[in-house]
């Protein structure tokens, strides 16, 4: 059978949250399985035929489900996403529908569709005799419940139990319950009307006297068949497996197990030498007749059966599926599956007349009346009527714009019922001069200008003027009080720190003024941040490092010592800090108020 087009129901799901409710599953990838247990991939396809990689599916953006080719002959598969539960698919109605059509005209077609003919051909002559295949097994079931009815012991239970116990054992008390138990089922099973259910299955089986139906003869044929299977088996009712369980072969058997074995014996012996200790042949005696020659009732039997297959087999739908297809579906062959269908009928609502060609009665619900005429509109006269009307004529483009000759003019809205046009301009009054006088601005250095500085003050009222030089890339610090180091360990300025940026080229120049004990030289250094460079020195000296250090002898007096450089920062900025220390351990070196550093950013 074909592939099958799914789904029927393009809608997709998953289960997520409290509860396992279901919720839209737009865009995501979900697994389509063979079974409801979702173990088994299907095998799936486009509709092309591709084979779809793991057995999955994209929904699209509408939370829908694409459509594929299911397995060969299924109907009904299995989607699940995001580890949720299964969710059944079925197949799209049109395909089922072909299958259930080519199922039904090949049943139709079929010479003997449920096998009912062949069958009775073979059961029965058409005089109703039965025929040497029936007589034969009617002969070998007699033989064979004879058989079973005669035997010492046919089912090995009593071979089997003197095998399994001593007479001489002692029993527990699970033991007697055991045999006390086996007795009651064995006596309620021996008295029983019906024991096995045969009785009741047969009477709704067979009919008295009647000829046999397929199903039958199929159940007789069952019948000898599990009668056969259970003579045969060596535990038939489990008893062996059971008693194993039960009882211990080498204990001792007590009175009462004795006695029971006893009777159970005794009711063994007198099941098998019964004549008929079910009922079943008294029963069946008065149900069949045993000559093989079919019965009037038989033969208006098997000619009622021969009739009724040979109507099914002519009735044109006789399940009665046809009509009810009929009704509820559309052929893919039919027309209307292939071409457009106009509507027809009434036309309501807005509409009036009939479909195909309805006419507009009304605009949502409100009818317009009267005819137009050109360039007329609908307008709403009430909130439930309408006409036709010409509408106003729109305002027209203004020839003139007023000019703005002064400052200080008040908004105005106008009303006017003319519009302005797009490229129109307003004038504007003359720009006022610069000046210190009435109708002039203010500019440049002008007092009236809060916080302006006057050019006459020289930078002299600048607010921080360490501030604004370093602003100006012109930073610099100078000494208020002494400072002292008695150690030969270079020891860094509180004073003379200033901040500089990265990447900058700064000329440094300064006057220190300096002291050490005569004889003492004062060693001057400095700091600055990491990745800068420095060449700097005195009017006679020059140093290359920032490491590295110049020194001036002491003479017990202040002096000044005149320094120079340039510092070239790298990518951290930070401070450039004058350090100094003693010659010579345990005299004071001396940085004297007063002491001054300036630079100039050139880069």
């Amino acid at each position: 059978m074909a592939r099958r087009i799914f789904p029927q129901d393009r809608m997709a799901y998953r289960v997520a949250g409290p509860g396992s409710y279901l919720y839209s599953a737009a865009t995501t990838t979900v697994v389509i399985y063979a079974d409801e247990a979702c173990t088994v991939l299907a095998d799936i396809r486009d509709l092309e035929g591709s084979p779809l990689a793991g057995s999955s599916v994209t929904v699209d953006a509408t939370s829908q489900l694409p459509r594929f080719l299911g397995p060969d002959a299924a109907s009904t598969l299995w989607v699940r996403g995001s580890g949720g539960v299964a969710v059944a698919l079925g197949a799209e109605v049109e395909a089922r529908v072909e299958d259930a059509e080519a199922a039904l005209a090949a049943h139709l077609a079929a010479p003997d569709a449920h096998g009912d003919r062949a069958w009775t051909q073979g059961q029965f002559d058409a005089a109703g005799a039965a025929s040497a295949a029936q007589t034969a097994a009617a002969a070998d079931a007699a033989s064979k419940v004879s058989a079973h009815a005669a035997a010492n012991d046919p089912h090995g239970d009593r071979a089997w139990t003197a095998g399994q116990f001593d007479p001489a054992g002692a029993a527990s008390s699970a033991q007697s319950a055991a045999a006390a138990d086996a007795s009651s089922k064995v006596t309620a099973h021996a008295a029983a009307a019906d024991p096995h259910g045969d009785r009741a299955w047969a009477t709704g089986q067979f009919d008295a006297k009647g000829a046999a139906t397929a199903a039958q003869t199929a159940a007789s044929t069952d019948a000898a068949s599990k009668v056969a299977a259970h003579v045969s088996t060596p535990d038939a009712h489990g008893d062996r497996a059971w008693a194993s369980g039960q009882f211990d072969p080498t204990g001792a058997a007590s009175a009462a197990q004795t006695a029971a074995a006893t009777d159970a014996t005794g009711k063994v012996a007198a099941h098998a030498s019964a004549a008929d200790p079910h009922g079943d042949r008294a029963w069946a005696a008065g149900q069949f007749d045993t000559k093989g020659a079919a019965t009037a009732a038989q033969t208006a039997a098997a000619t009622d059966a021969a009739s009724k297959v040979s109507a099914h087999a002519a009735a044109a739908d006789p399940h009665g599926d046809r009509a009810d297809a009929a009704t509820k579906y559309v052929p893919l062959a039919d027309s209307r599956m292939t071409d457009s269908r106009a509507p027809s009928g009434a036309a309501s609502g807005d509409l009036s007349g009939t479909y195909p060609g309805p006419t507009v009665a009304k605009i949502n619900g409100v009818a317009v009346s009267g005819t137009p005429t050109s360039g007329q509109v609908p307008t709403a006269t009430s909130g439930t009527a309408a006409t036709w009307q010409t509408p106003a004529a729109p305002p027209s483009a203004s020839g003139t714009v007023a000019s703005e000759t002064a400052f200080g003019q008040s908004a105005s809205a106008g009303a006017a019922a003319t519009f302005a046009r797009g490229d129109h301009t307003h004038g504007t009054p003359a720009a006022p001069a610069a000046g210190t006088t009435g109708s002039t601005f203010a500019a440049g250095n002008d007092s009236r200008i809060t916080g302006a500085l006057q050019a006459a003050s020289n930078l002299s009222d600048v607010a921080n003027k360490v501030t604004s030089l370093q602003n100006l890339g012109l930073p610099g610090k100078s000494c208020a009080t002494n400072e002292t180091n008695s150690t030969v360990t270079q020891q860094a300025s509180t004073q003379l720190v200033v901040p500089v940026v990265a990447n900058a080229v700064y000329v440094v120049a300064g006057k220190l003024a300096i002291q050490t004990p005569s004889g003492v030289n004062f060693v001057h250094g400095w700091t600055a941040p990491t990745g800068a460079t420095m060449v700097w020195g005195d009017s006679s000296t020059v140093v290359g490092t920032i490491g590295g250090t110049d020194s001036w002898s002491g003479t017990g007096a202040t002096k000044w010592a005149n320094i120079f450089g340039t510092l070239t920062t790298g990518a951290n900025a930070g401070n450039l800090t004058v350090t100094f220390a003693s010659g010579t351990a345990a005299n004071t070196a001396t940085l004297a108020a007063g002491s001054h550093i300036a630079l100039a950013r050139i880069a």
